[in-house]
């Protein structure tokens, strides 16, 4: 708890409020949008969990679909070495948080 309560305050302070504003550049349509993203990717998530009942070897089989899949998915040339934090920590120049992180990880 004392990591996660530590990156996200020392998060904070390195966050562009800028960011915020304006908070619904895409109006209603941009909310609506981004909630059926968000919803469908729990229901997603969801028929995962509920799908261990019906494999044959749950251990081996959930892990490496969610494996291939996130591997498809996800840029990897954006994805550091090491940790995620630590890297995004290195990215805005906080390097003593990198190695907090990546000690307690």
């Amino acid at each position: 708890m004392v990591v996660i309560f530590f990156v996200v305050i020392v998060g904070l302070t390195k966050a562009n409020t800028r960011n915020l504003t304006p908070f619904t550049s895409l109006g209603r349509r941009g909310i609506f949008s981004t909630s059926t993203i968000l919803f469908f990717t729990y229901v997603g998530f969801n028929t995962i969990s509920t799908m261990i009942e019906g494999t044959r070897n749950p251990e081996k089989d959930i892990p490496f679909g969610l494996v291939n899949t996130m591997s498809i998915t996800t840029p990897y040339n954006e994805i550091g070495t090491d940790t995620i934090f630590s890297a995004a920590f290195s990215a805005i120049g906080m390097d003593w948080a990198k190695y907090i992180v990546a000690f307690r990880a």
